[in-house]
């Protein structure tokens, strides 16, 4: 049982430090240089990314009662609208990405591993939009959430 209340408590600093990074660093005006909003809504609602999405989104939500901090990631989902809506002007965008990081931060929350959603977090890390094709990626949210923090901070 230690163990779990371990994890736990880590687990709850990982979802803090994804606050934090919202709140100070993570979303910045040049996710966007360059590039049209309307191509890259576009780009989310094709059939591939669409439907991945909503895979990872139902096998998440099929665990929600695992999640405890829901405070936490209602802070974190209006932060990442907040932000992005002031960097870019888009209540569209701003949803898209609200929606991601909710997505994000329930996975997190629940210990959730899947490699497309790895990759939709990383291209954030990356200071890419995520759209279209997602690389697969093996390391895990709480892994990224750990580098990124140390390399930054």
């Amino acid at each position: 049982m230690e163990r779990k209340e371990n994890r736990d408590h880590y687990v709850c600093k990982c979802d803090e430090y994804l606050y934090h990074m919202l709140k100070k660093e993570l979303l910045r005006k040049e996710l966007l240089i360059e590039k049209d909003i309307n191509e890259l809504l576009d780009l989310r609602d094709e059939k591939n990314f669409d439907e991945k999405w909503m895979e990872v989104y139902s096998q998440i939500d099929y665990q929600k009662d695992k999640i405890k901090n829901k405070k936490l990631i209602d802070d974190i989902r209006k932060e990442a609208f907040l932000k992005a809506y002031s960097l870019f002007e888009s209540s569209d965008l701003a949803g898209y990405i609200s929606d991601d990081f909710e997505l994000i931060s329930k996975g997190l929350e629940i210990g959730y591993y899947d490699k497309w959603l790895n990759g939709l977090f990383s291209c954030y890390l990356s200071n890419v939009f995520p759209c279209g094709e997602i690389r697969m990626i093996e390391e895990d949210l709480t892994s990224q959430i750990k580098r990124y923090y140390k390399n930054n901070h």
